[in-house]
């Protein structure tokens, strides 16, 4: 087991994995299954007896046009198209395994998060879906709902939408990591090239794009009347959020606003950004903190086998 440690170790495009990143994807996989747990949890449960001249309860239950299942619409645009990009950028053009890496573990990680504190809050609140009554089928005398158990269960899962939480997750993520790779956040950093690929506007739409599948997605939550408006405003800022925090975890921001353009400050500022973070515990001597380890024994930035510019474990 130490030999392979030390193997990893000195090659310079692996010393990213460290103990420290195993128990990152530990935390990742620990989360995934409490999910799990929370959400076979039954609901609190509203009495819809209540609820019985609210209109807002009262739209009919019809299919949706994004369903949620293993390999559903839902998770192709959320879940494997950002990993395929990934894939694409960080392993063909970047040529990086710790790109891609940070890249899955850092779009795993806020996806945990997400659904951890998504499931929680959804149990707790219990609030009702716009089409309850049509899941639910009330019956005045036994004071109950007759229809299936596991459809009226989902339909007091109202708040915050996972749908919404979802997207915005996957794809803000994926907004942030193209943002990292082509500086379309970098307002204040120059582009000194030229050339109809370097257009700002082009940029901006690249990473923009993904965006706005997300804001499709929340959309037909409340056209098929599965959410109000309310849960779909939470669920995005849920999921933003997490994608947002996760992203800087493994990245550097990629927005600059307040860097001097044309400075060389700037010009540093755009080239490391996209770059993955260094890994936990490791020391680094005058090397930028982002910049690529294998990126930069190649270029002849720091020496492995000691000396001035020694990265230390």
């Amino acid at each position: 087991m130490a030999g392979l440690a030390a193997r990893v170790r000195s090659n310079p495009h692996l010393r990213f994995l460290t103990p420290s990143i195993l128990v990152d994807w530990g935390v990742v996989l620990l989360l995934g299954q409490a999910t799990y747990y929370v959400e076979q949890i039954y609901p609190y449960e509203r009495d819809p007896a209540h609820y019985l001249n609210d209109p807002d309860l009262q739209w009919p239950h019809g299919p949706e046009r994004v369903p949620a299942y293993p390999g559903s619409l839902l998770d192709q645009l959320t879940w494997y198209l950002p990993i395929l990009v990934i894939l694409l950028v960080g392993g063909l053009f970047k040529r990086s395994l710790h790109d891609v890496h940070h890249g899955i573990l850092g779009l795993s990680a806020s996806r945990a998060f997400m659904r951890m504190i998504v499931e929680c809050i959804k149990n707790r609140v219990g609030r009702l879906r716009p089409d309850f009554f049509s899941r639910c089928q009330w019956d005045a005398v036994a004071h109950a709902c007759t229809d299936p158990l596991a459809l009226v269960k989902d339909g007091r899962r109202s708040f915050p939408s996972g749908h919404s939480s979802t997207a915005w997750q996957g794809l803000f993520f994926l907004s942030l990591y193209l943002a990292g790779k082509n500086g379309a956040y970098a307002f204040a950093a120059p582009f000194p090239r030229s050339g109809p690929l370097q257009s700002r506007l082009l940029r901006l739409w690249i990473v923009l794009a993904p965006l706005f599948i997300a804001g499709w997605i929340v959309i037909t939550r409340l056209e098929d009347h599965y959410h109000h408006p309310t849960d779909v405003l939470a669920g995005s800022f849920i999921g933003a959020l997490s994608a947002f925090f996760s992203y800087l975890t493994y990245y550097p921001s990629p927005i600059v606003l307040s860097t001097p353009p044309g400075s060389e400050e700037a010009e540093e500022r755009l080239r490391d950004m996209e770059r993955p973070k260094w890994a936990y515990g490791i020391k680094e001597a005058g090397v930028p903190e982002g910049w690529d380890e294998g990126e930069r024994v190649e270029e002849g930035r720091v020496r492995l086998d000691g000396g001035e510019g020694e990265a230390v474990v």
